[in-house]
């Protein structure tokens, strides 16, 4: 099999932990497995072997039919947290009123912890990611970081591949070739309907 497309390694490997946040109803995750175009999600996330984040990214994915978009906030001092509650607290000190006010109502739900390897061809117009390792954690505002409930671990190989619209050929034509199996995928909601 033969490919016009090459890739090159972008990024060492690296430990991924996301903790993520919905509502007492899981809305997020229900409007996902419902295929509604338009939610939003919110998770806690930072890198590295730490079970305890030192700082790290609030991130909102917002999903607007088939367009997505990220809002981030940099999370600092987040390294005297002991527990989820403590992080929430450093998060809320961080947010205008609007922000505080949702994320107020939102509950720590599951920690997702994957190593992740990132891989871009030399124009940059496709980037991929391949997921191994993955583990799901039950825990909730007193859950003391590092001492999460463990729920699943995954052997599966997940890869995630975003590119231009120039390059949209070239992808599809080298999926042609080799035929994965493709899905829409949600690393929290997959692990919240295990929970569940």
């Amino acid at each position: 099999m033969t490919s016009d497309i090459h890739f090159k390694k972008s990024f060492p490997r690296r430990i991924v932990n996301s903790i993520y946040f919905d509502s007492i109803g899981l809305d997020s995750v229900y409007d996902n497995l419902s295929g509604i175009s338009w939610r939003d999600k919110l998770r806690f996330r930072w890198y590295g072997e730490a079970h305890r984040p030192p700082s790290g990214v609030l991130e909102q994915k917002i999903k607007r039919g088939y367009v997505g978009t990220k809002k981030l906030l940099d999370i600092k001092n987040a390294e005297s947290c002991h527990t989820v509650r403590d992080l929430q607290k450093v998060i809320l000190t961080m947010m205008d009123e609007p922000q505080r006010t949702h994320f107020s109502k939102l509950i720590p739900v599951i920690r997702i912890r994957y190593g992740r390897q990132y891989f871009t061809t030399i124009t940059d117009d496709v980037r991929v990611t391949i997921d191994t390792d993955g583990s799901d954690f039950r825990l909730n505002r007193n859950t003391g970081f590092g001492k999460e409930v463990p729920l699943h671990s995954d052997e599966e190989i997940l890869m995630e591949v975003k590119y231009s619209e120039a390059a949209e050929y070239a992808v599809t034509s080298l999926f042609d070739k080799f035929q994965p199996i493709m899905s829409r995928n949600s690393k929290y909601t997959r692990g919240m309907v295990r929970r569940i």
